[in-house]
């Protein structure tokens, strides 16, 4: 195959892949700046060693092509030190202060004799450079502004922690250094070592790689984010390319390579399209799988929210109306005490009931990151502690507990969601009902800009092999069954999620097993209200 041929495929084939990375409009778009010199670069020295723009324009043409080539080449490295910036760090330059430079450079370098003064002809190669007064800067720059640009991709396919990246860069680590080395080893260090040209004429050729392993790291890992159908569409472009050139053969020899050619491209891109396939089928897998698993959460989350009206709003009202009956027993309701103390056991498991399901709906929303809390400024701890006492005095009358509470300071005052927070605090008094053995402690503190809630019982305590599992969500002490059957083991993970939205704490200050529990709850009197409210 002639060198002409070869060129104008490994061209054609540069240029469908620039038209694939421009129609992605990706943030990988910037990658088509380099494609475009290195496209510049080798379309130029094409027409310059095959004889073609001499032909058409005269033997004049030739200096200029000569100094176009290093034009192109040096938007190739500031092409790849923009994609370095941009794709990889996520930083801009100015779009317009960049095509001002290259329009100035392109000046310079193709009307003056800045970089290369004169071509001359030698008996290895018709066209040697006289190279310019900026040459020895033109070659600095070209291989600072490469090495700076190579150094930072090679360094941050080492240190990626992405599994995706990492194989991405991979492929486009490998072409490029393939692709740039070979360039730059034949029209820069070989030309400058041997003052010989002879060899420039086969740089271009090295752009296969590229053009190779970038396009196989788009179909194999999605890289730029590019879309694969436009991956299908490019592999048809390079099949049709290639099979064109076997029509364009001038001999029998060349018809002969260009089949043979075409046969090995045609091998490759059945490859490449089975992968593809075979990742299509698993992404549609994938997306299967996903909806399936999404419908099942959505199927979940309605039966919850059937839960939520089915069962907690008759309970309310049965709770109401036991509540009733309780207040007036010995009037409207005249009971005898055993009938008394029945009814209390039927309200106060109607309340584990709903609390339970509050509980269950309350961790799926945590886990759905659907869980708020709405904060109101100047709620008085101390007053909501003293109606939860109230509100729980069939509680503490079953099970024959009294409640000890105590203030130190004057203001009790906070911005919380009095509701929620209303559930920490009844969460934290049942277990010292439940696990207690009749007496619970409560202490609030003013502590200037904080409020301390300390509940402490006197029961058995939590044992220390265990006391930092106990605010981790579905976890019950052995034992703890016996004494409350019916908790769910998430009131302690809910109320510390709560706490935590109220910018505050929830820890346990337990000393020991047989000495009783402390729990410490510690909230800001003011919150912020713009982070809280939902």
């Amino acid at each position: 195959m002639s060198y002409f041929l070869l060129s104008i495929i490994i061209i054609s084939i540069n240029l469908a892949l620039l038209g694939l990375i421009i129609g992605s409009k990706s943030k990988g778009r910037i990658f088509s700046v380099t494609l475009s010199g290195a496209i510049i670069w080798s379309l130029v020295l094409n027409l310059l060693y095959s004889g073609i723009g001499e032909d058409i324009f005269g033997s004049a043409i030739n200096l200029y092509l000569v100094r176009t080539s290093f034009w192109g080449a040096i938007i190739t490295v500031t092409g790849l030190t923009l994609f370095e910036r941009s794709y990889l760090r996520g930083k801009h330059w100015n779009n317009w202060l960049y095509v001002l430079s290259m329009v100035v450079l392109g000046y310079l370098f193709i009307f003056t004799p800045v970089v290369v003064e004169n071509i001359f002809e030698t008996p290895r190669s018709p066209y040697n450079f006289e190279y310019g007064s900026l040459y020895s800067l033109y070659g600095v720059a070209y291989i600072g502004l490469f090495s700076n640009a190579y150094i930072r991709i090679v360094y941050r396919f080492f240190t990626t922690k992405k599994r995706m990246e990492k194989l991405q860069l991979r492929f486009f680590v490998v072409g490029i250094s393939l692709s740039f080395w070979i360039g730059i080893f034949t029209n820069l260090i070989y030309p400058i070592l041997f003052k010989d040209s002879s060899l420039s004429r086969y740089g271009p050729l090295g752009l296969i790689f590229t053009a190779v392993f970038v396009t196989y790291a788009i179909f194999k890992h999605h890289l730029f984010d590019i879309k694969m159908i436009l991956s299908e569409i490019l592999l048809g472009l390079m099949g049709i390319i290639l099979f064109v050139y076997i029509f364009l053969a001038d001999t029998v020899y060349q018809v002969i390579v260009n089949i043979v050619f075409f046969l090995i491209f045609s091998l490759l891109a059945y490859i490449l399209l089975r992968e593809l396939l075979k990742g299509i089928k698993q992404e549609h897998q994938l997306e299967r799988a996903n909806r399936k698993l999404t419908d099942t959460i959505e199927s979940k989350d309605l039966f919850l929210r059937m839960t939520s009206h089915q069962l907690r709003t008759p309970l309310t009202s049965l709770n109401g109306f036991l509540s009733l009956i309780l207040e007036q027993w010995q009037g409207k309701y005249k009971m005898n005490q055993a009938t008394h103390d029945d009814l209390i056991r039927v309200y106060l498991n109607s309340q584990r009931l709903i609390s339970i399901v509050n509980d269950i709906l309350a961790f799926n929303a945590i886990k759905a990151n659907r869980f708020g809390v709405i904060i109101r400024p100047s709620v008085n701890i101390y007053d909501e502690i003293k109606y939860l006492i109230e509100d729980n005095k069939y509680l503490l009358e079953h099970f024959n507990t009294e409640i000890i509470l105590k203030s130190v300071g004057k203001d009790f005052t906070a911005s919380i969601d009095s509701v929620r927070m209303k559930e920490v605090f009844q969460n934290i008094l049942s277990n010292g009902v439940y696990y207690g053995k009749g007496k619970v402690w409560i202490t609030i503190t003013d502590d200037g800009d904080r409020l301390q809630i300390r509940f402490r019982d006197n029961g058995s305590g939590v044992a220390l092999n265990i006391k930092d599992k106990i605010f981790k969500s579905r976890f019950r002490a052995r034992g703890a069954g016996d004494q409350n059957p019916n908790g769910s083991g998430l009131g302690l993970f809910i109320s510390k999620t709560i706490v935590h939205m109220h910018q505050g704490t929830l820890t346990l200050k337990n000393p020991g097993s047989s000495q009783g529990a402390v729990f410490v709850v510690k909230i800001p009197k003011i919150a912020n209200l713009d982070k809280y409210n939902s």
